[in-house]
This record gives C-alpha cells, sequence and structure tokens, in this order.
C-alpha cells in the first residue's frame, strides 16, 4: 500500500523572507515542523512547480545580466584647460581644449554594453567652407549685402590664392585634348562665373557640394585666443608655412552606454528603452554675452578711487543670448565665426596681428570633416612616421622625403612602339629605405587607397584608361624640385605640397605635389613575398628590394607591368611630361627632362592634395543678413546712450554683435530610432541622420501694417525631405555657395499669363540632379560586442547578424555610397540615408514653374523665354546669369522622406534559457548529468521547460521523474533552488513555489489486524 504526501514550499514562506535575506530569489529554504519520517523504498517528485518570471510572455524577450567579456574600447576625451568665466571671445569656457582618444577597458553584459559613434556634415551648402581657405567670412561691420552674400568668391572673399588642381598644356598626348587635369573627378567642379569680362578672378575649380558625407576629426590642441598659462607651444604661422593641415588631428569618437533591465521585456519595451537611450536629453543651457552695465539714474552707483579722483564702476551683466538644448547623439560642436575666421584673424596668422588673433583664427579649424578618413588616418600615420625618420632637416607633417635615390631620366620612361625600356630603368628607386616599418604603414596607406575607385579614374589626363584600384596605387610628387620652390624660407624647401593659403611669395605657381602613380598587385597586399624580383611577387603587392647608389637596399616600385605594359601608344612618357618639365627647367624655358633626386615624395597632407578632401564647420551668422531689414544685433545694456538726444552725436555704444558669439553648430541624428516591426517581427535602426527639411525663404512670414503677410511661409516648411537641384533662400552664409544673388531673379515673362514674376534658381555651386537628403549624422562603428559574444549580448538577441555592420569595407559600402536595399545588409558600420523609390520618380517631372506634370517623361533642364541683357550698362542686366543667353532652369524637385531601415535579419530570440532546473536537498544524491557543477550543488529532482506560461509564472503540472530513497532519515527542511541550464541561479521574481510530493510505502500487515494479533501471541 502507498500513502501520498504534498510538500508545499512556497518562498514567501521561507526562512529567507522571514530573514529579510534577498540575496538571490532563486534559492530558499521551508521548514516542516516536527519533520517527515522516509524510508527506503519511498518515492518522492516534483509534483507542481510555479516560477514566477515577472513579464513572461509571447511578446516578451528575456535578458540576464550575465558577464560575457571583457574588452578595450577607444574614444574621444575633451578636457578644457583653464575654465574662463564672463569671456566672450571664449565661449566654450575655457582658454583652451585638448583632445585625445583614450582607451579604456569596460564589461560587456548580457543586457550591457557601449557602443561607439563617430559624427558627420553633409556638403550640403549649409554651416560648412571648403578647404583649403584662408578666411570665410569678412570682418564684422565691413559685410554688407553686396560686398559678401552677393559677390563672387575671389581672392578678396578669402579663398586660396591659386588652383590646387594641376592642370597644364605642355606636351598634350591627347590630340582631342587642349589641357590636362589632375584631380579626384569625384571630388571637383570647375566653377566658371557667366561674366568672360571677369573668368580669370572668378572661375576657380572647387569642391563639389553634392551632399557627400565628410566625418568629423578634431584638433588635439585648440586655443581660443589669449593664454594665460606658461609653456606654449610655438605658434603655427604662415612665417613658419605652416597652415591649419599641419595641426594634429584625431578622429573624433564618442561612447554611448546602452543597457537593459534583466529580465523580460516586451519588444516594444526594448525598442523604446534603446530609443531613449540614444535621445537621452540634457538640460537646456543659456548662453550669455558678457556686457558693461553703467549706474545711471537713481540706481545705486558704485565708485573706486583712482588716482585722477573718484571714477564710476561699471558692472559686468551676462546677457542672454541664446540657448542650446543636447542629447546623447545631436549636440553642439564648435565652428567657426565671423568673429574668428575673418580677414584679421587670417592676417593675424599670416604675420601681421596679435598672436591672441592668431590663436583665433587655428582655432576655428578645431573640427573638420574629412570625406575619406581611413585614408585620412593612414596618410598621416604614414607622414608622421617618414617625419620621424627624415634627416634632412624637415621638421613639420608636410614634409616629403627626398624623392628618389638618384635623378630620373625622361627617356628611360618612355615607351616606344608599346614596348617597355629594356634595361628595366622603369623601376623607381625610392630614398626609403628597406625596412618592415615603412612597408607597413605604405601597406595599410594602399590598402585605404583601394576602398575608392574615384582616385584611379583620371578622367582628363594621360593616366586615363590605365590606373585603377586593380592595378594601381600612387603617392605625392612635388611638380618642383627643392631648389625650384623660390625664394621662400628654408623650411618651405623640406614641403611637400603647398595650400596657397598664405600670400609669402604667393605669386608662384605650381607648389603644389600632383600623384605618381605605380603598379599594384591587391592579390598580393598582405603578403611579404621579400620583394626579390617580379616573378615571385611584389612585397605588399607593391614593392621591389633594389640597390641604391650608395649599395644598400631601397624601396622601388614600378611603372609599366600593370599600369602600361604594352598597351601604351609609341613614344609615351610613364611619367607625365609636365612633371618633368616642371621639376627641372632653367629659368623660364620648360624644357626640363629629368626628376631630380631632391624632389619630395611621399604623401602630401595639405588640404588641397590629391584625394585629399576636406570642410571646416561655420556658424552661417553674419552681422549683416540677406534681407535689409535685420541685423544680428542686440542692445547694450541701460544706461548707455547712443549719443545725445537732438545733436548729430555720433554712436559711441553700438549695438552687441551677437553672429560674433554664436561660434557653434549642432551635428548628429535628431531623432535616432530603434524599432520593432509587429508585421515582420524584426527589429529595425532607422533614423541615424538629421533629414532635409523644408526651408523657408529669407523674408518669410512678415506682416504690415494692414496685417498682411508680405512673403508667406511655405505651407510644407518643416517636413522631411530630399531635394534635387536644391534651391537656397539665402538664410546659411558660407562662401562654399557663393553668390547668393544667383538663387534667384525677377523675370518679366509674356505668353499667355505675362506679369513680373519672381523665380527661384539652382545655385550654380551646387551639383544639379542629385539627391539631397540630410544635413548631418551619426555613425555607429561599433555596437560593443566582439564577433565570438555578438549572438549573445543585446544586438544578437534582437536579431541583428554581426556582419552587418562589420563586413569589409568596399567602394559600394563606404561613407561615400548611398544605403539602399542592395548593401544595407553588408555596412562596416551603421549608417542611413532617406529611401528612395521608383515610385518616386512620375513627381521628377514638372513644367517650367515647378509644377508636377505627372508622366513617363524624363525631367529635363528648361529655360524661360526671357534672356538676360548681353549689355552691362542696361537696368535689365543681371550679373547672376548667362549674359546674352536665357535663364536656365533646373526643375526643383522635393519629396517627401523617411529613412532608410536597417532591419535586423533574424527574428529576436525571446527566451536566454528553454528550461528551468530544480535543485533540491531532499535528495542524497544527483542523477543529472550536465550544465556546470562545483561540487557544492544540491541534486536536480525536476526540469522545468519554459511552457504553459501563464501571465507570469512557467507552470509544470506534470508529476515527472520519481527518485527513490534508500536510507531512512527525517526530513525537517526543504531547501529548494531554481537554475538555468548552466546551473547558475536563475532570476526568478517573488512568488515562486515547488509542490512536492512524496510516496510512502506502507507495509499490507498494517491493515491484516487478526493476523497481527496472532503473530504477536506467537512471540509470546
Amino acid at each position: 500500500m502507498e500513502r501520498v504526501e504534498l510538500l508545499d514550499c512556497n518562498r514567501l514562506f521561507s526562512s529567507e523572507v522571514k530573514g529579510n535575506n534577498n540575496k538571490s530569489k532563486a534559492i530558499f529554504t521551508n521548514k516542516l515542523g516536527s519533520g517527515i519520517q522516509v524510508n527506503p523504498g519511498d518515492r518522492v517528485s516534483v509534483h507542481n512547480a510555479f516560477i514566477s518570471e515577472v513579464g513572461a510572455d509571447e511578446n516578451a524577450i528575456q535578458f540576464s545580466d550575465k558577464f560575457l567579456e571583457k574588452r578595450t574600447i577607444e574614444y574621444t576625451k575633451l578636457t578644457g584647460e583653464v575654465p574662463i568665466n564672463a569671456c566672450n571671445e571664449k565661449v566654450m569656457g575655457f582658454e583652451r581644449i585638448t583632445a585625445s582618444n583614450v582607451t579604456e577597458s569596460v564589461d560587456n553584459n548580457v543586457n550591457q554594453t557601449n557602443i561607439l559613434l563617430n559624427y558627420y556634415k553633409t556638403a550640403n551648402g549649409e554651416n560648412y567652407f571648403q578647404l583649403p581657405r584662408r578666411y570665410a567670412y569678412m570682418n564684422i561691420n565691413t559685410m554688407t549685402r553686396a560686398n559678401s552674400w552677393d559677390n563672387y568668391d575671389i581672392d578678396t572673399m578669402g579663398r586660396a590664392y591659386f588652383d590646387t588642381v594641376f592642370t597644364t598644356t605642355i606636351n598634350i598626348p591627347y590630340p582631342q585634348l587642349t589641357i590636362e587635369k589632375y584631380f579626384v573627378d569625384e571630388d571637383y567642379f570647375f566653377f566658371q562665373a557667366p561674366d568672360q569680362d571677369n573668368a580669370s578672378i572668378q572661375n576657380r575649380y572647387k569642391l563639389k557640394n553634392d551632399n557627400s558625407r565628410y566625418q568629423i576629426f578634431v584638433q588635439t590642441d585648440a586655443r581660443y585666443g589669449a593664454q594665460s598659462q606658461g609653456g606654449l607651444p610655438v605658434i603655427i604661422n604662415a612665417s613658419d608655412y605652416n597652415g591649419p593641415a599641419n595641426l594634429d588631428y584625431i578622429e573624433y569618437t564618442e561612447k554611448l552606454n546602452i543597457k537593459l533591465d534583466k529580465g523580460f521585456i516586451s519588444s516594444t519595451g526594448i525598442a523604446q528603452t534603446i530609443t531613449d537611450q540614444l535621445r537621452k536629453i540634457e538640460q537646456p543651457e543659456k548662453r550669455f554675452i558678457t556686457d558693461n552695465a553703467s549706474s545711471g539714474g537713481n540706481v545705486e552707483k558704485h565708485y573706486y578711487q583712482s588716482g585722477s579722483g573718484v571714477l564710476l564702476i561699471d558692472q559686468s551683466i551676462n546677457q542672454p543670448s541664446s540657448v542650446e538644448i543636447n542629447t546623447a547623439t545631436y549636440h553642439t560642436f564648435y565652428a567657426a565665426s565671423q568673429a574668428t575666421n575673418n580677414l584679421t584673424t587670417w592676417g593675424a596668422w599670416n604675420g601681421l596681428g596679435t598672436v591672441n588673433n592668431t590663436y583665433k583664427w587655428l582655432s576655428s579649424f578645431q573640427y573638420i570633416g574629412v570625406k575619406r578618413p581611413d585614408l585620412f588616418v593612414a596618410g598621416r600615420e604614414f607622414a608622421k612616421y617618414m617625419l620621424s625618420i627624415n634627416t634632412d632637416g624637415a621638421t613639420t607633417l608636410d614634409s616629403g622625403m627626398k624623392g628618389f635615390n638618384a635623378s630620373i631620366k625622361q627617356e628611360d620612361f618612355i615607351i616606344n612602339n608599346g614596348i617597355a625600356p629594356g634595361n628595366a630603368s622603369y623601376v623607381l628607386i625610392t630614398n626609403m629605405e628597406w625596412n618592415t616599418t615603412t612597408l607597413d604603414y605604405l601597406r595599410d596607406l594602399f590598402i585605404a587607397q583601394g576602398n575608392y575607385p574615384e582616385l584611379f579614374t583620371n578622367h582628363s589626363n594621360q593616366y586615363s584608361g590605365y590606373t585603377s584600384e586593380n592595378t594601381s596605387r600612387f603617392l605625392h610628387l612635388n611638380l618642383r624640385r627643392d631648389d625650384n620652390r623660390g625664394a621662400l624660407s628654408n623650411r618651405n624647401k623640406y614641403q611637400l605640397g603647398f595650400d596657397y593659403i598664405s600670400n609669402i611669395n604667393g605669386s608662384m605657381l605650381n607648389l603644389n605635389s600632383t600623384p605618381l602613380f605605380f603598379d599594384y598587385y591587391p592579390e598580393f597586399a598582405n603578403a611579404s613575398t621579400g620583394g626579390n624580383s617580379v616573378e615571385e611577387g611584389y612585397h605588399y603587392g607593391f614593392a621591389l628590394k633594389k640597390l641604391g647608389v650608395n649599395g644598400r637596399p631601397y624601396i622601388a616600385m614600378t611603372m609599366a607591368e600593370q599600369l602600361f605594359g604594352g598597351n601604351a601608344s609609341a613614344n609615351f612618357s610613364m611619367i607625365p611630361d609636365a612633371y618633368f618639365k616642371w621639376n627641372d627647367y632653367p629659368g623660364s624655358a620648360l624644357n626640363g627632362s629629368m626628376l631630380n633626386n631632391n624632389t619630395r615624395f611621399g604623401w602630401d597632407i595639405t588640404f588641397g592634395a590629391y584625394g585629399n578632401a576636406h570642410i571646416g564647420l561655420m556658424d552661417g551668422w553674419t552681422d549683416v543678413q540677406y534681407h535689409d531689414q535685420s541685423l544680428s544685433n542686440q542692445n547694450p545694456t541701460a544706461y548707455f546712450t547712443p549719443g545725445t538726444v537732438g545733436t548729430t552725436q555720433p554712436n559711441l555704444n553700438p549695438q552687441i554683435v551677437t553672429s560674433a558669439y554664436s561660434q557653434k553648430i549642432y551635428l548628429g541624428a535628431q531623432e535616432p530610432l530603434l524599432n520593432y516591426n509587429n508585421i515582420s517581427n524584426k527589429f529595425e535602426i532607422s533614423q541615424l541622420h538629421t533629414a532635409e527639411r523644408v526651408q523657408n525663404p529669407y523674408n518669410a512670414g512678415g506682416i504690415d501694417d494692414q496685417g498682411n503677410i508680405v512673403v508667406n511661409e511655405f505651407s510644407t516648411s518643416g517636413r522631411k525631405v530630399y531635394k534635387i537641384n536644391k534651391r537656397l533662400y539665402n538664410t546659411n552664409y558660407t562662401p562654399a555657395v557663393l553668390p547668393y544673388g544667383a538663387n534667384s531673379a525677377s523675370l518679366t515673362l509674356a505668353g499667355e499669363n505675362p506679369g513680373n514674376y519672381k523665380v527661384d534658381f539652382l545655385n550654380p555651386n551646387l551639383d544639379p540632379w542629385t539627391i539631397f537628403d540630410q544635413l548631418c549624422g551619426i555613425i555607429i562603428k561599433d555596437f560593443g560586442y566582439s564577433k565570438d559574444q555578438w549572438d549573445n549580448g543585446i544586438w544578437g538577441i534582437l536579431g541583428f547578424s554581426y556582419n552587418q555592420f562589420n563586413s569589409s569595407k568596399t567602394s559600394a559600402n563606404d561613407l561615400t555610397t548611398r544605403i539602399g536595399t542592395d548593401n544595407k545588409n553588408n555596412l562596416p558600420y551603421a549608417i542611413t540615408n532617406a529611401k528612395i523609390t521608383a515610385k518616386d520618380t512620375m513627381d521628377f517631372v514638372s513644367n517650367i514653374f515647378g509644377a508636377q506634370t505627372y508622366s513617363l517623361q524624363l525631367p529635363i533642364v528648361q529655360s524661360f523665354f526671357f534672356e538676360n541683357e548681353y549689355n552691362t550698362a542696361l537696368p535689365t542686366y543681371n550679373p547672376f546669369f548667362r549674359r546674352g543667353y536665357r535663364y536656365e532652369q533646373y526643375p526643383a524637385i522635393v519629396e517627401n522622406a523617411s529613412s532608410i531601415v536597417l532591419s535586423a535579419q533574424n527574428i529576436p530570440k525571446k527566451l536566454s534559457n528553454p528550461y528551468f532546473c530544480i535543485r533540491s536537498n531532499i535528495l542524497d544524491e544527483s542523477s543529472y548529468t550536465g550544465g556546470f557543477d562545483s561540487g557544492e550543488l544540491y541534486p536536480v529532482i525536476a526540469v522545468i521547460p519554459k511552457s504553459n506560461d501563464y501571465r507570469d509564472f512557467y507552470v509544470n503540472l506534470d508529476t515527472g521523474v520519481e527518485f527513490v530513497f534508500n536510507k531512512s532519515k527525517v526530513i525537517t527542511e526543504i531547501t529548494t533552488s531554481i537554475h538555468d541550464p548552466s546551473q547558475e541561479l536563475a532570476e526568478v521574481g517573488d512568488n515562486s513555489a515547488v509542490i512536492y510530493k512524496i510516496i510512502k510505502q506502507i507495509p499490507e500487515t498494517n491493515f491484516n489486524i487478526v493476523e497481527q494479533i496472532m503473530n504477536e501471541n506467537k512471540k509470546k
């Protein structure tokens, strides 16, 4: 016979709860009073189990706080030096700010990690200036609409003195070309002014305004004016021939902690929690301008005694001028302003002003945007290394090595009748000695170059058709040898390239560098072959080991194996003719035929060098706005009188120029989003960029004395859009798009509806037919987890795969590429842009006024039937449009925009563990094998699958396996512990309970009373 006993072990009635011991809710002990006697043969099992996991339901995802790994991360630390109060020229609150990329060891848990963020600014025609540049603004109080907004970008407006693009007509090898141009076609366009009479001063090669992303880098030491600290470093100025490109820049990176609570969280709750952390907002911060208040009227006066008598003390007053609100991924960055980057501050750096103004000018380059960040880093690292081993007196980063081990004769690099020179003199033996460190730096530089096929296009020079990312690499070569660079300082002799931002010997042409291409084999990019022969393979794909004139081994490159081979025409020079002519000509005769070994060669870090594309940040405010009705001013404090009433006394106390104290812009993602899609059941990342918006005209919203709006705001203003043939409305000043007068015109049109029309036009600096969809954004460069632990961390649990954001970088997924369906699952980092669909194309077609006509046609350029006067003396002549031609119109296309979505490739993992293990001291020994066993755990008595969940409980109603007692004992208490499959204590709630079932064996003799009495009598 058997008897069943049920033992209810509920955590709420345990010794731990009574003793207020909440160290772990997964282990608890219940007292059983006088106890229960069990004997051999009795059986025990779990009758019912109720495991409390708060939030456990079919839509919830489980997270533990289990430690996964320790990682070392690197991010940027900004340190303010010498705090400043009440100092208008130092809006950052410090005399200087230093930046360094620091490393930190961090713990990654299942529910917590640190992501790393970069920032970028787009070349969208607002809040930046193209580099190199002398200054971006005219001086305060000297700007007018005519001499600033409506002027062309000429030397007096601050552009570099000469083109950094090399163009030449020397020995052009192609009959169809009259000029050769050496620049990256994807970077530059030729600005052509409409008035041919001024072409010589207005026309210039300029960086494209094409919405390209430029990643943010920061100076390691930015100084905002006067310095009180001693021991200052040598000032970088024009007398040393050092420009801002010689400042030390590092990649700007922020870390952001992402954390979820442990336990069960709904999918929408997870999305909201992480989104809130990405958008975490700081307290609003007021900006102030310090002004001096004069005591007057009945206000209490404060006096002090001086040598000349009793004087009135002026009071220092902070006047509120602005406010900024920053978030974790969208905040302000220091930018050039009219007070820091102007003719005067540049002149100070150029040797004509104070140290304070020199620091102001240099500080306006504190943050720069870089189009090819990995190439920027690799090139500068190589340049730093070469400077460290240079022995000829070079002292700055833009120094180059003396290029070649011996002078190079052009005759040895001419292919005759398609055959390269038989003596293999097409080999360039450099002055770089053969050693592992130099080769490693070059390897990294050339691998980075391969990410950008546009560097090898060469549409307009003799390399065209020969160079490609699969056959070629390049270094920079000065056009002029050291002693042919003019009467400059000795410093200039060591300089590789030139930015033309100083007027020191500014009249000398072609001080810049040019690209010199040579053979490259990508399949050997990481192969250490030794470089002993062509047959064995080039070391790292580019290097042969050759003996120099001194008998030591040097790095050599070839120019005919891959680059030209037997494909070039007869008498074709493998090095452009112009390089020889400019390098080695005596006097003014361009008849040189040698590259002198005293010519600089290496990596040119100047902003205008081939392959380098950079921008500076600017706040966009001027003291005089485009319309004549307003100034960027506010009144000074009270009791400052502008003059004597009723007289012509001049204004002794002018207004405060507020534009001088802005000096910041926002960068980042305004509304980054992690979303859970209830249709696909997948998580999605989007809106990592700040979208373009419909902007109002500069003069919108004014109301006359009759209450009528003079210029209406756009009904769609503020809407997120993407634009093609983007219009500018003269609200944000930058010399990148001068002149602003070309943005609109008043036309008197005839035809069916004659009259005067105000027409907006495409600014001639903006790239036509290009998508403008964002102002700035963030790059999630690292999601926190290593490849080994990715699947166990937040992102893997949410369904994102490691390769989605850690793929190899290529030209198809780089920062310069739009993100779409073809590449969004194979990115080296996470970035977004607007989603473009085919259905939008029908909206592109419009009439000349911009009204959409909805057809199958392609959009085209049209022209108004109204001709600009040829005669400049006539009042109808418009200097911003082609003289003698009709007004050309690129249709303005504005489409509603939403972000591209980076969807997880997998559905999320609902449970981190599929079952629980119940352990108990009610058993004497374990029959369970598996999981972690420290030797101190109780035996496993039941396995509870995570199924049949009801509200916040996992419920098990199956008796399951029975265990047999093999010895007698009295059970007075039962300790129960609930474990994950790893046998670590589980994360459970307060209300867990286990009901044990004990089946006791009852001898049948206990029920036969007669037999029992007879047995007793026999004993007697």
